[in-house]
């Protein structure tokens, strides 16, 4: 009697799962760098196009200038980011004393300690997640 030909499956491992669940993807952003061309390219040019030096400089300056506006656009969007953040963040905790103060008003001082427990944390919490930030920037 002939044995049964069976297909190879593949076997649920532990340490195989734990380790597909914990892939990251990294994002690398790289910012290149444009040269001028060397004279004798340029005078090559310039021998089959009499004004390609010039164009070609026009065409330099002009993607200068506009990689300088997109990154001073960019760094505008990140401090009016910050600035929006950093109102949040004053209103959370001036919404919460108030919180805090009508508790303690209303005679209820665990719920008033709560409100302030939580505003300390809450501030604890958001000054660990903004000094992690520099180092997570820094491997992008």
């Amino acid at each position: 009697m002939r044995k049964k030909q069976t297909i190879p499956t593949q076997q649920n491992k532990p340490a195989a799962a734990a380790l597909r669940s914990h892939q990251q993807t990294v994002v690398h952003h790289q910012q290149t760098v444009q040269t001028i061309f060397d004279p004798e390219v340029l005078l090559k040019y310039k021998a089959m196009v009499p004004d390609a030096p010039e164009r070609v400089l026009a065409v330099f300056e002009q993607n200068s200038a506009t990689e300088r506006q997109m990154i001073e656009l960019a760094l505008k969007a990140h401090r009016a980011d910050n600035l929006r953040r950093d109102w949040m963040a004053f209103l959370i905790i001036i919404v919460g004393m108030g919180t805090s103060g009508l508790f303690a008003y209303l005679d209820k001082p665990w719920l008033s300690g709560t409100a302030l427990a939580a505003i300390i944390g809450y501030a604890v919490i958001g000054f660990l997640q903004k000094s992690k930030q520099p180092a997570q920037n820094q491997q992008q």
